[in-house]
């Protein structure tokens, strides 16, 4: 089995390649370009060299993904998370399908159920949807679009509660550091 990881540097992205090299899984490591000011962009490093990264490669787990955004022009932001978490979700699952990638792992959020529950609930596969940021609105309408897709692609949508462990980062690393 060949499985590749968007967001293979990132905190989930990082553990999870490294767990599937130790059972003895081929991992491929897929890395969003760079512009001129070495900034990532939008676009995915499919191709190198002539090598296809998607060539023979059975599951595409998507971690990569906009988020912890906090200093941003909040008038810019739902346009840059759209473009983000979105489009680029659906422009690589199309591309994943063309290379005859059999399964799509898209990591969404618990966010995308809203922020809380109530006392002694909890959210489920039931739950009502209640995106409330940019963030979770565009993990949401990434998972409407890409169950949308109409191609030999089995789409599988992950909701993860906030993941931490050695190494975390972000917001929970704020945290830790409050205490």
């Amino acid at each position: 089995m060949k499985i590749a990881i968007t967001g293979a540097n990132g905190f989930i992205g990082k553990k999870l390649a490294e767990n599937l090299k130790k059972k003895g899984i081929e991992v491929t490591a897929i890395s969003r370009k760079r512009n001129k000011k070495g900034e990532y962009t939008n676009e995915f490093l499919l191709n190198f060299n002539g090598i296809n990264y998607l060539e023979d490669v059975d599951v595409l787990i998507h971690c990569a993904a906009r988020v912890h955004q906090m200093k941003e022009n909040k008038e810019e932001a739902p346009k840059l998370y759209q473009e983000s978490n979105v489009e680029t979700t659906i422009r690589l699952a199309h591309l994943a399908a063309k290379s005859g990638v059999k399964k799509f792992i898209f990591l969404s959020s618990i966010k995308v159920n809203g922020e809380e529950t109530k006392k002694n609930e909890f959210f489920c596969e039931k739950s009502i949807e209640n995106p409330l940021d940019y963030y979770s609105k565009s993990k949401y309408a990434a998972e409407r679009s890409l169950l949308l897709i109409n191609e030999k692609l089995k789409i599988v949508i992950i909701r993860p509660p906030l993941v931490y462990g050695p190494g975390v980062g972000a917001n929970f690393r704020r945290i830790l550091w409050a205490t």
